[in-house]
């Protein structure tokens, strides 16, 4: 049995100054359609990368890009608006020198993306506002905010104005002889929106997100 842990790891980047117990709004939908939603796919654009493993970096670079075209030009160094060019940016940020994205790592750390993620951006000329990360897997203590379970109302606020927000999904199965569920993967997606659900109808418990593997959306290409 495999199934989504509902929510795992938040980073915040760039925030807004909404604290996290007066959100300005029941919903927030204005970066669904604004917000690349880039797939993770990346050889159909010719990169010879396990494009399998490539999601955190494809995650990271929608916010990278929407920050560019909203406030923080630098961001998106030498970036053109097409989805070919998004792509180089992606296997950029997966690279090395920032994130690391390798298959015998099983693709993204959170150590990794957290660290990469700040060089770079620092390396653009930035300081972000607020860097942080919550939930119980291993990070960079610089930003811990000490909270194992993320916190919904601290997700949503994260989302609101000039943000890039990241969360990582676990996979996991469950051992009827220990009754504990083993965690045996995960997957990120960019945070987009919340509060209203696929029919538009409000729903507080609802987040919005662009996932990059190939198989979701309507605009996802599986070839």
């Amino acid at each position: 049995m495999r199934f989504q842990f509902p929510v795992l790891l938040i980073c915040l980047f760039v925030i807004p100054a909404y604290a996290a117990s007066s959100l300005p709004s029941e919903s927030y939908t204005e970066k669904v359609e604004t917000l690349p939603d880039l797939t993770q796919k990346l050889e159909r654009f010719g990169f010879k990368v396990e494009d399998s493993y490539y999601c955190a970096p494809v995650a990271v670079s929608n916010g990278l890009i929407w920050l560019s075209k909203n406030g923080y030009p630098n961001l998106a160094r030498g970036y053109k608006d097409s989805e070919n060019q998004q792509a180089h940016y992606a296997v950029i940020l997966g690279g090395k020198q920032y994130m690391n994205t390798r298959r015998d790592r099983g693709g993204t750390s959170v150590v990794d993306i957290m660290r990469g993620l700040y060089k770079y951006v620092l390396e653009c000329g930035y300081i972000p506002v607020s860097f942080r990360y919550q939930g119980w897997r291993t990070h960079p203590k610089v930003f811990s905010t000490q909270v194992r379970t993320p916190d919904l109302n601290w997700i949503k606020s994260g989302i609101v104005g000039s943000s890039l927000e990241c969360l990582n999904v676990g996979f996991y199965k469950y051992d009827p002889g220990t009754k504990i569920y083993k965690r045996t993967g995960g997957h990120w997606v960019s945070l987009a929106g919340y509060g209203v659900d696929k029919n538009g109808a409000k729903d507080p418990s609802v987040l919005l997100i662009h996932d990059p593997a190939s198989r979701d959306g309507l605009k996802k290409r599986t070839d």
